[in-house]
């Protein structure tokens, strides 16, 4: 049967995963998406990437989520400053009522000018405040731009669905339509007519995707993704409310909601971010319901945000006094208790086959993966998986960070099984 074979295969097509294929491709591994959300499906709430408030806001408590902050930071600014319309350079600002309410993260040290506000710089009616310069991105235009990447260096984009990580290794497709979908170019901004792979060619359709490493970055799938099944994935509704505000020019935020009669309302937080290149459309919100895997908009907690919101930058405000809402909009965070996993397994898929008795479907890599080297798990017989989930809301925010963490892994399960990518710079 056709098979299409590969250094890794990643798993999911949310920023993360789409950012981890660049940063693969861009060393030269050989590596293809495949997913059962792609980034076409811009109404799809079973992946939190086109709802995210994709803003740089510090929050990491460790040192590990705080490298892959700076290092991610570091790479967005760089973007901003040849395509301010993806990412922007944004002053912010953030304010609290109570003392000792907020706790500055140790990632703010890669912050440029990150400072204590005196009470008249605070936003709304805060006592208290910080300001700051980050970054504001464009959830939509951005993904198009890392696709439009991934275009170039020839990675494929396959709408596919698996039960269990063991078969992740040979991935069937299905069959391909008579006619081939068309290829959106690289400059296209809309994101149905990039279709599910993005190439075609005469030689006949593959049927298979096969690799001896899989890069698991499914999210909430990884709750019930056999062979993952990780009990401490969770999601955690987010909602927003996208507004056309074109006189606001900077982000502002805050922990404490002006209604402490309202127990619902308890760590909840607002917060403001305007698009860049959106045409002064801006996101506000927001909600943190661990929990919750309703996808509806609930209009109480519309209200709240809305309310809070005005409260806290009367500029949302057009010249009738009326705010303009273009939509109302809800995802659901993958977040994991213990915070993000980012790590390398490795283990004998024959083994798995006996542990699971034969109820979790296992499919291996054909012999001979590596062409007249004869190798299709290595010179040890394993397969690899690197996992990269449960980021939670800073999916953009720790993007290029967590995909340079998974290329070291890349690398290392290579040389434990004796395997080298052609033209690999890991």
């Amino acid at each position: 049967m056709p098979e299409e074979q590969y250094d890794a295969i990643v798993l999911g097509a949310g920023i993360l995963g789409l950012t981890i294929a660049l940063e693969l491709a861009q060393k030269g591994v050989k590596v293809t998406i495949a997913a059962r959300d792609l980034p076409e499906d811009v109404h799809s709430t079973a992946f939190s990437s086109p709802w995210a408030g994709a803003s740089f806001v510090p929050w990491a408590e460790n040192a590990a989520d705080a490298s892959r902050e700076e290092r991610t930071f570091a790479r967005m600014w760089a973007i901003a400053q040849t395509r301010p319309d993806l990412v922007a350079v944004t002053p912010f600002r953030q304010g609290w009522d109570t003392p000792g309410a907020y706790v500055k993260p140790i990632s703010a040290a890669h912050l440029p000018d990150f400072r204590y506000l005196p009470p008249d710089e605070c936003p709304g009616p805060f006592k208290f405040g910080v300001g700051f310069t980050s970054l504001t991105l464009n959830p939509t235009t951005y993904t198009l731009h890392v696709l439009s990447q991934l275009k170039e260096l020839g990675v494929k984009i396959h709408r596919a669905r698996v039960s269990s990580i063991f078969e992740a290794f040979s991935i069937p497709l299905p069959p391909s339509p008579s006619k081939p979908p068309s290829v959106a170019a690289a400059g296209s901004t809309n994101p149905a007519s990039l279709g599910s792979a993005t190439s075609s060619s005469s030689s006949p359709p593959p049927t298979h995707l096969t690799s001896p490493l899989v890069i698991n970055a499914t999210g909430l799938g990884s709750l019930s993704l056999l062979g993952v099944s990780d009990p401490l994935v969770h999601p955690a509704k987010g909602q927003t409310i996208t507004v056309r505000a074109p006189r606001v020019h900077e982000s502002l935020g805050w922990k404490e909601p002006r209604d402490p009669s309202d127990p619902s309302l308890a760590g909840q937080s607002v917060y403001i971010i305007p698009r860049p290149g959106s045409g002064g459309l801006v996101t506000v919100g927001g909600c943190y319901l661990k929990n919750d895997w309703s996808t509806d908009v609930n209009p109480t907690v519309a209200e709240r945000i809305l309310r809070e919101a005005v409260l806290l930058c009367p500029e949302l405000k057009g010249e009738d006094g009326r705010v303009e809402v273009i939509s109302h909009n809800v995802g659901l965070r993958p977040c994991r208790v213990g915070g993000t996993r980012v790590e390398l397994e490795m283990f004998d898929l024959e083994a798995k086959r006996r542990e699971y008795g034969g109820v979790v479907p296992v499919s291996a890599p054909s012999v001979g993966l590596y062409g007249d080297r004869g190798k299709s798990l290595g010179a040890r017989g394993k397969v690899g998986v690197v996992h990269a989930y449960g980021v939670g809301g800073a999916g953009y925010q720790d993007s290029f960070g967590i995909a340079e963490d998974v290329a070291g892994l890349v690398q290392e399960y290579r040389a434990s099984q004796g395997l080298e990518a052609s033209k690999s710079k890991l």
